[in-house]
């Protein structure tokens, strides 16, 4: 009895697709455990030299929070600007820094001159929130960059973080806006309706090295 002709054409094709879903399922799941923006530049580092203007950023908020050691209660401080400076992918809620009134200001001295290209900026999803909110995220935030302390501030876009999207979520700067900066300021004009205050877990900055 003569064997049933195979279409090999038929079955190359299906197990070039199997072979691209599992390609897909693979790069979906890398993309989740390092998401792209992590391997490009930032100039926002505080271990490559970034650094924090204190005296042009928001005050911190200052709640305390407090643990007992041999029966001696201690109130830790609260964390200060510096964090969202650290680069961090991993995000535990909580850490971060929060300040009360909007706008709320961070102003950062990059850590080289850069033509700057992109923003990033992080919180924790909803589903890592023990309250399942995320209401203390920003919303509205505008991007303002000078080349010297002594400039005029230049706009370099207003852009909207979703409380819905991704942890990290990263922004184009329209391409007139593209230009070398030395120091970026984070304007946080509104949150996601949290009443006291707005917390900032990481924010960077993209680009390339200014010649």
């Amino acid at each position: 009895m003569t064997p049933p002709e195979i279409d090999m054409v038929s079955v190359s094709a299906r197990m070039d697709e199997g072979y691209l879903s599992m390609l897909q399922l693979m790069e979906t799941k890398v993309d989740y455990l390092l998401p792209q923006v992590d391997l490009w530049p930032n100039f926002a580092l505080e271990s490559q030299g970034a650094t924090i203007l204190r005296k042009t950023s928001s005050d911190t908020y200052h709640t305390y929070k407090e643990f007992e050691l041999f029966g001696v209660s201690i109130k830790l401080p609260a964390i200060g600007p510096e964090i969202v400076i650290k680069g961090r992918s991993h995000l535990s809620p909580g850490h971060c820094w929060a300040f009360a009134d909007l706008p709320g200001r961070l102003s950062i001295a990059l850590s080289h001159k850069t033509t700057v290209t992109h923003v990033s900026m992080s919180h924790i999803p909803k589903f890592v929130s023990p309250t399942s909110s995320v209401s203390s995220a920003p919303r509205e935030f505008s991007v303002y960059g000078k080349e010297n302390l002594q400039d005029e501030e230049t706009h370099l876009g207003t852009f909207l973080y979703d409380e819905d999207g991704d942890q990290i979520q990263t922004f184009k700067l329209p391409a007139d806006k593209v230009d070398t900066f030395h120091y970026v300021t984070l304007n946080v004009n509104s949150n996601w309706g949290h009443p006291d205050y707005t917390c900032l877990y990481n924010f960077r900055v993209h680009g390339e090295l200014a010649k």
